[in-house]
């Protein structure tokens, strides 16, 4: 049940009722209020047999803004903060992002290719408020190193109309690499071929 206390005060009743998000200001006027969210324990004093038990209220931390890094070589977006185990809600799109219903990770993600886009990210941690919105800006490549230090395996060539060759046709062609490693890239260049 809860605790009710009363007290009369310039001709005004206030009451305060524990465990509850309302209590009366006027008259029989209810104002209601979001509880705030807080972490509760108990702390446990013990002397000499006797056993206090004492609750503690304490006001959650907001983790720090995080930063936001484009990397073009791998077209790779990076998120960091200076809080260790926390986790990134983002949008690509300059929405807003939120806990509840942004993509998460606590990995770098993989940007469109070869556009402009507008990254909002929120970190956030268990017991903890979320950060406020760090916002960047970036002009995506879609171009990668991924094949600088290794060495070519095979190479072949694919014409728009499906063509494949060892040798590149004039024109548009996909280029696949296969290198030594077992990996392999797949770009789109324009050849002039004399």
């Amino acid at each position: 049940k809860p605790d009710i206390s009363l007290k009369k005060a310039d001709g005004l009743v206030w009451s305060v009722v524990k465990g509850t998000d309302a209590f009366t200001v006027k008259d029989g006027n209810t104002l209601w209020m979001d509880a705030a969210p807080v972490l509760t324990d108990t702390l446990v004093a013990t002397y000499n047999g006797f056993v206090k038990r004492i609750p503690v209220a304490a006001v959650p931390d907001t983790v720090p803004l995080p930063t936001i890094a484009y990397n073009p070589h791998d077209n790779k977006i990076t998120f960091a903060d200076e809080m260790e185990g926390v986790t990134y809600y983002y949008t690509l799109d300059g929405t807003e992002p939120s806990v509840e219903t942004s993509a998460s990770t606590t990995e770098p993600v993989s940007a469109p290719a070869a556009t402009t886009i507008t990254v909002k990210v929120i970190a956030g941690k268990h017991n903890y408020y979320a950060s406020a919105v760090a916002k960047a800006e970036f002009a995506t490549t879609g171009v990668t190193d991924l094949g600088v230090g290794k060495t070519v395996a095979s190479q072949t060539y694919v014409t728009p109309s499906g063509i494949v060759s060892a040798t590149p046709v004039a024109g548009v062609n996909v280029v696949v690499t296969v290198y030594t490693d077992g990996t392999r890239a797949v770009t789109k260049k324009v050849f002039k071929v004399k």
